[in-house]
């Protein structure tokens, strides 16, 4: 038996109606999750809390450790939601529920966050 026959054997297998099909599962590639997509998962209704969702995806997905006023702001238009007028006063009312926290560093000379653990368990349980 040939090189050629012996691969063709192990990776295909001859159906009982003659049809020759691949042993090999074909799994379909996967896009990665937008950011649209993760928060209509999320369901977020208020600004306060589509803000939170919008901090979480920076951190989990576009794998920031720190974002600031523009990463959020970039977030809601990617997101094709209306960006609010004061996303700094959105920010705010996260830190105060202990969800968002001050980051040491300032960039672009924004200030910084992140998502506190209280933060990150409020996003993953579905924002309840």
């Amino acid at each position: 038996m040939s090189l050629l026959e012996k691969l063709a054997k192990e990776h295909f297998a001859e159906g009982s109606d003659g049809v020759t099909v691949s042993r090999k599962p074909k799994f379909k590639e996967s896009k990665p999750l937008s950011i649209r997509e993760f928060l209509l998962s999320k369901k977020a209704q208020s600004a306060t809390k589509k803000t939170l969702a919008i901090c979480f995806f920076l951190e989990r997905y576009d794998l920031l450790s720190e974002f600031n006023v523009a990463d959020i702001e970039a977030g809601f238009r990617a997101a094709r939601e209306q960006v609010p007028k004061n996303i700094n006063d959105l920010v705010n009312k996260n830190v105060v529920q202990g969800f968002v926290m001050e980051a040491k560093h300032k960039r672009d000379g924004k200030k910084c966050w992140s998502l506190t653990n209280s933060g990150e368990i409020f996003v993953e349980t579905g924002l309840k």
